[in-house]
């Protein structure tokens, strides 16, 4: 019998807690979702997986026992991983056709145990796309951010302003955050000075440049790893 007749809604693992799905593809989103549902009790979950149909089906599976997951923006709803604790989202930024998929936070629920995220951008549009995530994550501690090396031509650079209220998670929770691929440009100093400013426990910031050598950071006294002390962490 081929994968393509393999009927995957035959699949029931309840004592399976860890799934990690490296390079699958699936015909169809419905035979990843049933592989979801015959597996209840997962604990991790790797599945940054590719689809030959992406079209968006309703009633996802939820996996009430995650604690960590990867997986590629828009694949998987967040009401599947509301408990999760680690998070790691892959290709943001990735759009489709349907308008209710037009959004990486649709049917969003407040992730109270999430403690860590990391979000790697497939193309950057801008700061407004991380920040409009942290309001549902009140515990967060650790925030990573992967950009790509070049940024998308809609990307406007100089009038990033948060004026919304700062996230709970930055008033009481987070500790480190890091950013990979900083471009070193105004509103990316604005993004910076705004965590400085509000994450009042923050410990550990971390900018990370790929074009600067050793030598170019020692000449320009660029520091890509800043510790904080918690005196000067509410500054």
């Amino acid at each position: 019998m081929g994968v393509r007749d393999f009927d995957f809604g035959s699949i029931h693992l309840p004592n399976l807690r860890t799934l990690h799905l490296r390079k699958a593809i699936f015909n169809k989103r419905e035979d990843f979702n049933k592989i979801l549902s015959g597996c209840p009790n997962l604990v991790d979950l790797y599945a940054p997986v590719l689809f030959v149909d992406y079209n968006y089906i309703r009633g996802y599976a939820t996996l009430p026992m995650l604690e960590k997951a990867c997986f590629h923006a828009l694949d998987v709803p967040f009401t599947t991983i509301y408990n999760v604790e680690f998070l790691r989202i892959e290709l943001m930024e990735r759009r489709f056709i349907e308008k209710d998929l037009n959004s990486h936070f649709r049917g969003m629920l407040v992730l109270r145990n999430l403690i860590s995220i990391e979000l790697c951008f497939y193309i950057f549009t801008g700061w407004d796309d991380v920040v409009e995530l942290l309001p549902y994550c009140p515990k967060l501690q650790s925030l990573v951010i992967e950009r790509p090396h070049h940024d998308c031509q809609r990307y406007n650079k100089e009038k990033w302003a948060f004026t919304e209220p700062v996230p709970e998670c930055f008033s009481l929770h987070l500790r480190t955050c890091s950013i990979q691929n900083y471009q070193s440009r105004n509103d990316d100093f604005k993004f910076v000075e705004f965590i400085l400013q509000n994450a009042s426990f923050l410990q550990v910031m971390t900018l990370h440049n790929e074009r600067y050598t050793k030598e170019d950071e020692k000449q320009a006294g660029f520091q890509t790893f800043i510790p904080l002390s918690e005196d000067l962490s509410g500054m």
